[in-house]
């Protein structure tokens, strides 16, 4: 079992700003999260260094409120040994998470839940 790890970024498409942005990756008793108050329309913010590991799978949590909505998504998306960077970007309808260069990317995927 190698590890690995990688910073990743979140970035709002929504169309407006977003609250109470939590985004919590977990992978093998390890857990990195971070929580916002708000994030810009067009906003990118850092939410640090994950650690992985080759033959685990990458379990993420997602939450933020907008338009007085609340959206949430909870899945399994797991990073290839040579990505060196992980980007969530967040739009109205789907949230995606992109590993850079060559990872399991999971795409336009709908939210597990909304109040919209």
């Amino acid at each position: 079992m190698s590890d690995q790890s990688f910073t990743v970024y979140v970035t709002n498409n929504t169309g407006a700003e977003i609250t109470n942005v939590s985004v919590i990756h977990y992978c093998d008793a390890i857990t990195t999260g971070n929580v916002w108050g708000s994030i810009s329309d067009q906003a990118t913010e850092q939410l640090g260094t994950v650690k992985t590991y080759t033959a685990h799978k990458d379990y993420w949590t997602i939450q933020f409120a907008y338009d007085g909505n609340l959206y949430q998504a909870n899945c399994y998306c797991s990073p290839d040994s040579s990505d060196t960077a992980g980007y969530i970007v967040l739009t109205a309808k789907y949230y995606s998470i992109i590993y850079k260069p060559v990872g399991d990317s999971c795409a336009d995927k709908p939210y597990a839940y909304t109040t919209d």
